[in-house]
């Protein structure tokens, strides 16, 4: 049993990782045109994390190096992480310099939180109350529809990252 992930492997990595985030995305779009907002979101948050890994998988591949069983632990199975290299390639390809330290890492965090909210049934121990994702007033959303549109709308955007990165290396 190998203990890593060889270089001439990466590529079916990142061409799986961008199929499952399309998918996802194709879904998500489907569930918002015909208003089922709350899963919308899920599969977007979902998708967005796809990206993430394929854009990660790409900076091992730029680099040149093989992906250990660890690294693929730490990094390519933590949300926070996939989210977060998403963000990252998003407001680099915006010229987007966060004026406050760290935005990224609380935004990536915040990302991981709201997907738990639209997956699960939960208690609000703090304000002593079930929440649920079909009920999104439980937690403080009061459009959906809007909220749904923005989870979308940042999909796009890792999706053009990383399509744009992916005909880079096609061109090399």
């Amino acid at each position: 049993m190998s203990s890593q992930i060889p270089l001439g492997k990466i590529d079916e990595g990142i061409k799986k990782s961008i199929e499952n985030a399309t998918s996802y995305f194709e879904d998500a779009l489907f569930l918002y045109k015909n208003k089922r907002y709350q899963s919308s979101i899920l599969l977007s948050m979902l998708s967005y994390e796809e990206f993430g890994k394929a854009l990660l998988l790409m900076d091992y591949k730029s680099q040149e190096k093989e992906i250990t069983k660890t690294q693929w632990k730490k990094k390519f199975c933590n949300h926070k992480m996939k989210n977060l290299i998403s963000i990252r390639a998003i407001w680099k390809d915006a010229d987007f310099v966060p004026k406050i330290p760290e935005m990224d890492i609380h935004q990536a965090r915040f990302d991981v939180d709201w997907k738990n909210i639209f997956t699960y049934t939960d208690y609000d121990f703090e304000n002593r109350k079930w929440t649920s994702p079909r009920i999104p007033k439980t937690f403080g959303i009061k459009d959906i529809e809007q909220f749904s549109y923005r989870a979308i709308s940042r999909v796009a955007n890792a999706q053009k990252c990383v399509t744009k990165r992916a005909t880079e290396f096609d061109e090399q």
